[in-house]
C-alpha cells in the first residue's frame, strides 16, 4: 500500500492538471512544457520549440521520441575548492575526469579557476563520437595551463557538431619555458573544427594554434595573443572571422610566422590583427581572404605574403623596413588604403600575377621600393608620387603625382598604355603654369 502511495506522490508532482493542459517539469533542463488536449508535448524556452509525441523517464534520464534528453553539466576545476582540486602536478587526471564527465551528461561547462595548473601529459578531448555542445571557460590571465615538452598541450578532435558549438575563453596555455617548449598549444583535430577563441594566449610553443585540419566554417576568433612561438595562429576554411589577434612576437626560431589564414571558396577575415615580428607577419594562401586595418611590425622580414587570388588588404599600416610580397598566385588582388612609414616598405608584385591593384595608398616618395612586374596591374589613385617619370607596370588611364612638382613642370604622369613594368607606357600630364 505504501509503494502505491509514493508512486502516486511521484505521479503528483510530475504531470498535474490545469485548465486542461498537462504540465510536466523538467527543472533540469531550464525548460517549460505544456501539453495542450490533442497536441502532444512543446518545448519552449530554452530548447527548440517543437512537437513531442512520448515523454518518458529510464534510469533517471529523459527521453522524447525515443532520444536522450540529458541536463548539461557545470564543472569547476581549481587548486583550492571545486569539483576537481588540483595539486600542480600531473593535473591532467583532474582535466580527463571532468571532460569525461562533461560528455557523459550530454555537454555542457567546464570552468577552470585561477591558478597554475601543470598537465604532465597533454589534454585530449575527444568529442568524435556523439559530439556534444561544450564550453572551457578560465579566469584570464591568471589560469595557466602549462603543457609538456614536445607534446600538444590542449588537442580537440570534434565529430560532426551540426548545431552544436564549442569554445575556449580566457586561459593561458603555456609550454615549460622557451628553451623548453611545447609542442602545439591548441591543435584541432577531427571532421569539423567548430571551436571558437575567445581571449586566450599561447607561449612557448612551437606552433601557437592549429586549426589547419580539418577546415574551419563561420568561427569567431577573437583577442589572441602568441608570444615565444615558432608559428603564431594557422586556420584554413570559410567564413572565419579573426578579430584582434596578436601573433609572432618575439618568435623561438625560424623560418616563422605571425598569422596564416588558407581561405577556401569565400575565404575568411582577419580584422584589426598584428603578424608581430615573425619571417612573415601574415600569410594570405588560397581565395578570398581580406584583412581590416592590419599592423605589419617593422622587425618582419616579410610583413605581408599574398600567395591566393582575390585578397584583399582593406587599410593598414607598413612602417620601416617592412616588405610587401605578392607571389604568381596573388592574382585580382588588391591594396585599398595602405599608409606607409616614411614610403620605406618594399613592394613586390611578382611576373604572372593578373589584376593586383594598389588604391588609394600612400607610399611615400621611394618608387624605387616598388617592383610591380605582374600584367594588367598597377595603381588607382594611389597616393604614389615619384620624383621623375615612372618605369612602374600600370592600367591606361592611372595617374601617379610627381614629389618634386614646381612651376613650370608637370604635375605628374597618366598611364597611355596598359603594361606591367618597362612596358607600360606614362606620359606627362600638362606643365604647371611658372
Amino acid at each position: 500500500m505504501k509503494t502505491i502511495i509514493y508512486i502516486l506522490i511521484l505521479l503528483i508532482m510530475l504531470v498535474g492538471c490545469v485548465d486542461g493542459a498537462t504540465k510536466i517539469g523538467l527543472d533540469r533542463l531550464n525548460w517549460s512544457q505544456s501539453l495542450p488536449s490533442g497536441e502532444g508535448v512543446k518545448f519552449s524556452g530554452t530548447a527548440p520549440t517543437s512537437t513531442i509525441n512520448k515523454v518518458y523517464m529510464d534510469d533517471g534520464k529523459f527521453s522524447v521520441n525515443g532520444s536522450e534528453l540529458v541536463a548539461s553539466a557545470d564543472i569547476v576545476i581549481s587548486p583550492v575548492k571545486g569539483d576537481y582540486i588540483t595539486d600542480g602536478t600531473n593535473d591532467v587526471v583532474q582535466f580527463d575526469t571532468a571532460w569525461d564527465e562533461l560528455k557523459a551528461a550530454g555537454g555542457g561547462r567546464i570552468f577552470i579557476d585561477e591558478g597554475t595548473y601543470t598537465l604532465g601529459a597533454g589534454w585530449f578531448i575527444d568529442n568524435s563520437v556523439n559530439p556534444v555542445s561544450w564550453q572551457i571557460v578560465g579566469s584570464g590571465h591568471s589560469t595557466k595551463i602549462i603543457g609538456p615538452t614536445d607534446s600538444d598541450i590542449l588537442m580537440i578532435k570534434n565529430g560532426v557538431m551540426g548545431i552544436r558549438k564549442s569554445s575556449i575563453s580566457n586561459i593561458w596555455f603555456s609550454g615549460p619555458s622557451s628553451a623548453s617548449p611545447a609542442h602545439v598549444g591548441i591543435d584541432h583535430n577531427g571532421t569539423e573544427c567548430e571551436t571558437n577563441l575567445y581571449n586566450v594566449m599561447v607561449s612557448n610553443c612551437t606552433e601557437g594554434i592549429n586549426y589547419v585540419i580539418p577546415s574551419s566554417y563561420n568561427l569567431r576568433i577573437d583577442n589572441i595573443l602568441t608570444k615565444y612561438c615558432r608559428t603564431g595562429f594557422a586556420i584554413k576554411g570559410q567564413n572565419n572571422v579573426i578579430s584582434g589577434a596578436i601573433t609572432g612576437y618575439e618568435p623561438l626560431s625560424s623560418p616563422s610566422y605571425g598569422i596564416y589564414v588558407e581561405g577556401i571558396t569565400h575565404g575568411n577575415t582577419l580584422i584589426s590583427c598584428d603578424g608581430g615580428s615573425a619571417d612573415v607577419g601574415m600569410w594570405l594562401v588560397g581565395v578570398g581572404n581580406t584583412i581590416i586595418n592590419g599592423w605589419y611590425d617593422e622587425n618582419s622580414n616579410t610583413a605581408l605574403l599574398v600567395d591566393g587570388t582575390n585578397s584583399r588588404v582593406l587599410g593598414g599600416f607598413f612602417p620601416t623596413g617592412s616588405i610587401v610580397n605578392l607571389t604568381a598566385n596573388a592574382h585580382y588582388s588588391v591594396l585599398d588604403h595602405i599608409f606607409s612609414y616614411n614610403g620605406r616598405p618594399t613592394v613586390t608584385i611578382a611576373s604572372g600575377v593578373v589584376g593586383a591593384q594598389m588604391i588609394d595608398s600612400y607610399w611615400g616618395d621611394y618608387s624605387s621600393k616598388i617592383t610591380n612586374a605582374g600584367s594588367y596591374t598597377g595603381f588607382s589613385r594611389p597616393g604614389l608620387m615619384v620624383p621623375s617619370a615612372p618605369a612602374l607596370g600600370g592600367i591606361q588611364g592611372m595617374v601617379i603625382w610627381n614629389s618634386a612638382a614646381a612651376g613650370g613642370g608637370t604635375p605628374g604622369w597618366v598611364c597611355t598604355t596598359t603594361g606591367a613594368e618597362g612596358a607600360a607606357v606614362w606620359k606627362a600630364l600638362p606643365n604647371l603654369a611658372a
